[in-house]
């Protein structure tokens, strides 16, 4: 006996198996102890901090490969890096950053295209807040002006950045920018899988 089932019911069936359907997650969120006062609305709170922390473990990891001592530095260099995208970041970023901008990437409200380049969505509610809560006055100001002429770019605001790039260590909301627009933004022309099939073509021969 075939049941019919009233459109009404099909509509509320459709509407649960949809509620049902899981949201990408990590498999592991590894900074979940630290502290981290970014009260942005339009990102998930636990995975943006997952990713401004693990943003600055690679950073740490890799430039200390390249001389340098602290967090600090490593901010530097990588602003410096990140405002024209000159940095290696098939050798800097970690699974677990892949993992996680794999998940950012989803996003279409946090990221803007022209066709050539990503980087944040300046007209954001979001990119609005981490200006208005940027603890440099000055940064703060050139920020908000940047966004007020529709002007902002990694490029304009990096330059003065530049000399207060380790300032993002402890305002996170200058933290979440960099992280954001200089390094995820960048991900998006990286080839990863090339990366593997790069390393599993310097795996040395075997020998018998």
């Amino acid at each position: 006996m075939k049941i019919q089932l009233k459109p009404l019911t099909v509509l509320l069936i459709s509407f649960l198996l949809v509620g049902c359907k899981k949201e990408a997650t990590l498999s592991e969120f590894k900074y979940s102890a630290n502290d981290f006062q970014v009260t942005c609305e339009g990102v998930n709170p636990e995975l943006l901090k997952e990713a401004v922390y693990s943003f600055e473990d690679d950073i740490t990891k890799y430039f200390a490969q390249k001389g340098t001592k602290n967090l600090s530095q490593a901010y530097s260099r990588a602003v410096n890096l990140g405002i024209y995208g000159r940095a290696k970041y098939e050798e800097i970023a970690s699974p677990h950053t892949i993992e996680i901008f794999n998940i950012l990437k989803t996003d279409t409200n946090l990221w803007n295209s022209d066709g050539e380049t990503k980087s944040l969505n300046y007209n954001s509610k979001f990119v609005k807040c981490l200006a208005d809560n940027l603890a440099d006055k000055d940064l703060k100001t050139t920020f908000n002006a940047l966004l007020t002429t529709n002007s902002m770019s990694s490029k304009l605001f990096g330059e003065p950045l530049r000399r207060s790039a380790y300032l993002a260590i402890k305002d996170k909301y200058l933290a979440t920018y960099i992280a954001l627009d200089m390094y995820y933004a960048q991900l998006f022309d990286v080839d990863f899988n090339k990366k593997e099939t790069n390393k599993e073509a310097a795996k040395p021969e075997d020998t018998k």
